[in-house]
């Protein structure tokens, strides 16, 4: 069985961790503590078979915990001629003080000076120099002592049974009063007391001291918690100088131990090779035995010096854990008061939202109807007046005329085309015949030519002579023919092109006659398609004012409930009826604004451009006080209700004659569509 030993003071930080001396300590000092880094802890195995032994250096609250130093025997032990090899793994930064222990000085030395407030853990720095040397002194170091007056197997197993018994209790958090704890810390000091026999100087016992009396004298038990921040810095320095000093110690225990175990071997190989020299070896153990006594009396004087030291400490240290209690309960009471506080703060910003929310819903609506308003006013805007609608009417009469004699016009234009066209084919038959004559005769003269040159007698010239004159008459009347031909097609084809253009003409202005036609036809069905929609826009606008009407009057009903039941309110809430009194002016504005329209009559400019809005927005913040006077008293319903009457009564009346205007227009549509 492996069984290791603590030899360590026990951690504070551990205590204050697992919750020890019955939950004394908050969770924010824990923290705080958690992030010093504590002492360090040497175990010691016990020996094996093989008798290897190992010191660790363990950190409990480091992520990696790191063997400073290990020793272990490579081959089992042969008498003095065992050798055994030293593996040594050293894990040193260059910020941590270190110390080494010399060989046989009794004085224990540091390599660099230890400041006061380090945190840094110290690690033990081992000469190597003549490891072989060492490793054969430290073949029987953990034997235990044959000592009467000591008793050190006993005293060493008990010390290790308690010592489990106190771990086991740090992990189950026991409720403990203070005392109790105190007992039994200074019972486990005094274990360490019996185990560690060191040797300690008069001056740290003097500087510790030093320190916390100056710290402890300037403390009050009615001071707040963050000036108990260097007293536990204090403390905690005081615990780190102590472990630090407690493994100086140790390790010059370990090599006193090995010293006299290296004594002892040679002792009895010297008995067992050289008889003769008994007498000397004797006389030197007798020696070393008087040095080892008299060292080990050494160390129990420093070590008592040391406990009662540490038992001040740790008296003083229960103290001021005690007054940090009260203190974490007074924080814990105030705590509770501040969390009831914050909960009522979050139930009163929780109505205050909903209360923001209602506002902004109604604020929302309001501009979507004051949108939907704008939009409509836009719409009417752009519709025509009935002037307009009257000229456009007459102008689509003049042009259905137009469009009737144009109509006519075609007709003769294409009869008398159709006549012309006539004329000229038979005028091109008559061509075509006066031709064809003219070929005939020319064929006639080629054989009258040659009748004249076979008949060139003298009785036959005056029948020459006849046949000339006829030829010359006819050669005039066929020219005079191509003359009249040349004119009359001349004058046929002007009056082709005349013809031409003219239905060219005409037919541009059917044309353009057609499209104006069916821009108007366009124009007279939007306009119808913008009057059904007018219609039914008016429709819903009358609905939704209804709608807000009611929403309105529920609005200020569960407003006044509210002034009864918050005051604080008050003010908002007659800010919004203000408000809806000007949307409601506004509305009221808007249909007179329509019914003018309609009736045909000009429109009232301070309505158009919304000046009276204007002034009834202004007069609720020049009048504030008369408002406030008057929403204590509260608006009647009945006023209320008598001026929306008057309203939706002027509704019925602009709709009425919308309808009517509307069956007018229709009839006059289906006049016009019988014609």
């Amino acid at each position: 069985m492996d069984v290791r030993e603590l030899t360590n003071v026990p951690d504070y930080q551990k205590i204050l961790q697992t919750g020890f001396a019955a939950n004394r300590l908050s969770k924010d000092w824990i923290e705080e503590v958690e992030t010093l880094i504590p002492s360090p802890v040497i175990q010691h195995p016990e020996p094996s078979q093989r008798n290897s032994f190992m010191v660790m250096h363990n950190d409990p609250y480091a992520q990696d915990s790191f063997p400073t130093a290990a020793w272990q025997s490579k081959e089992p032990m042969n008498g003095a001629e065992t050798k055994v090899s030293l593996g040594f793994n050293k894990f040193i930064s260059d910020s941590q003080p270190h110390y080494r222990a010399s060989k046989y000085d009794s004085k224990i030395f540091l390599k660099e000076e230890i400041p006061q407030r380090s945190t840094h853990s110290l690690i033990p720095y081992v000469d190597i120099n003549n490891s072989e040397h060492k490793n054969a002194r430290r073949k029987n170091s953990h034997r235990p002592y044959t000592n009467d007056s000591s008793g050190y197997t006993e005293n060493q197993q008990s010390n290790y049974l308690q010592r489990k018994d106190i771990n086991t209790s740090y992990l189950k958090a026991p409720q403990d009063d203070l005392r109790s704890w105190q007992q039994q810390h200074q019972e486990e000091l005094l274990h360490q007391h019996l185990e560690t026999q060191a040797l300690y100087d008069s001056t740290t016992s003097q500087t510790t001291h030093s320190m916390l009396e100056p710290v402890f004298g300037q403390l009050h038990f009615e001071e707040t918690p963050s000036q108990w921040e260097p007293v536990r810095r204090a403390a905690d320095n005081i615990i780190k100088e102590k472990n630090m000093i407690i493994d100086k110690l140790k390790n010059r225990i370990l090599e006193l131990e090995e010293d006299y175990n290296v004594l002892e071997t040679n002792f009895k190989q010297a008995l067992r090779t050289k008889e003769d020299e008994a007498d000397l070896m004797k006389k030197k153990l007798q020696e070393l035995q008087h040095k080892t006594i008299s060292m080990k009396e050494q160390m129990n004087e420093a070590s008592s010096k040391q406990m009662t030291e540490v038992d001040d400490l740790e008296m003083k240290l229960g103290a001021c854990e005690h007054q940090l209690q009260q203190m974490r309960t007074e924080l814990q009471t105030k705590d509770t008061l501040t969390s009831e506080l914050q909960t009522q703060l979050t139930e009163k910003t929780e109505k205050a939202k909903a209360w923001k929310a209602k506002f902004l819903e109604c604020c929302n609506s309001h501009h979507d109807m004051k949108k939907k308003l704008d939009g409509l006013q836009h719409y009417f805007d752009e519709l025509p007046t009935l002037e307009e609608s009257r000229i456009q009417a007459q102008e689509l009469l003049s042009l259905k005329a137009e469009r009737y004699s144009m109509n006519t016009r075609s007709e003769n234009l294409e009869k008398k085309l159709t006549q012309v066209r006539k004329i000229i084919t038979a005028r091109d038959m008559r061509i075509r015949e006066l031709e064809e004559r003219e070929k005939q005769l020319r064929l006639e003269v080629q054989s009258s030519q040659s009748q004249a040159q076979s008949l060139s007698d003298p009785g036959k010239e005056n029948d020459l002579i006849e046949i000339k004159a006829e030829k010359e008459r006819l050669e005039r009347d066929l020219e005079k023919a191509k003359k009249l031909i040349e004119t009359t097609h001349l004058k046929v084809r002007t009056t082709e092109l005349k013809y031409q253009a003219e239905l060219r003409l005409s037919q541009e202005r059917l044309t353009q006659e057609q499209e104006m036609v069916s821009s108007l036809k366009t124009e007279v069905s939007t306009k119808e398609e913008q009057i059904e929609r007018m219609k039914k826009s008016m429709k819903e606008l009358g609905i939704q004012n209804q709608n807000l009407l009611r929403k309105s009057l529920q609005t200020q009903e569960q407003l006044r409930l509210v002034e009864v039941k918050d005051t604080p309110a008050s003010a908002e809430l007659h800010q919004f009826m203000l408000q809806l009194s000007v949307c409601f002016s506004q509305l009221k504005s808007l249909v007179q604004i329509c019914t003018q329209r309609i009736h045909g009559e000009d429109p009232d400019l301070s309505l158009l451009l919304g000046v009276e809005a204007y002034k009834s927005e202004q007069n609720p913040r020049t009048t504030s006080t008369d408002s406030k006077a008057q929403s204590t008293q509260g608006m009647q319903i009945n006023q209320w209700l008598l001026t929306l009457g008057d309203l939706r009564k002027e509704m019925d009346r602009m709709r009425a004659f919308i309808c009517n205007r509307y069956a007018e227009d229709i009839g006059d549509n289906m006049t016009c569509a019988t014609q």
